[in-house]
């Protein structure tokens, strides 16, 4: 298996707007490209009409588990000030706090760096456990493509 390493960093408050799925871990690979797909051409076209969208141009995968098996899947962008958004678009603000970050070499590697980072990162701490009732991200840079590189996120708590 690839080496990922992984580090520990604080993320400020992060208002974005976006489509979201309800999927499980079986579906996951068809639903959420399927919502991308839906969401990327929307993003210059309809979002930007209503949002003021960062001018960073990065978009976020962000998940949320509703059990062990079933999530909420969002397709994002960085928002700053929202007039009326679209009926299937909505708002969240991703929590600020500490986060373990990784890096991805593309995204044929995702799953790959997912599983170091929840199963084989956390039994290398002490200091800090992934918060499952987190959020977790990816983090996707302007104009990127699948063989791009992105970041991953994942809520962690300090442990006392």
């Amino acid at each position: 298996m690839m080496d990922f390493q992984f580090t520990v960093v604080e993320l400020p408050d992060i208002q974005v707007a976006g489509m979201t799925v309800e999927t499980n871990m079986e579906k996951a690979m068809i639903d959420c490209p399927a919502l991308w797909h839906n969401f990327g051409p929307r993003i210059c076209s309809e979002l930007a009409n209503c949002a003021e969208i960062s001018k960073t141009g990065e978009s976020y995968g962000i998940s949320k588990m509703i059990d062990e098996n079933r999530f909420t899947y969002w397709a994002a962008v960085q928002t700053t000030r929202i007039n009326t958004l679209p009926d299937d678009f909505k708002t969240m603000t991703i929590p600020a706090g500490l986060y373990v970050k990784g890096t991805v070499p593309s995204l044929e590697k995702l799953g790959e760096a997912l599983t170091a980072m929840y199963m084989q990162w956390p039994q290398s701490q002490t200091d800090y456990q992934i918060d499952m009732q987190g959020v977790s991200l990816e983090l996707y840079g302007i104009n990127w493509q699948p063989n791009d590189p992105l970041e991953i996120y994942a809520q962690v708590i300090k442990q006392s």
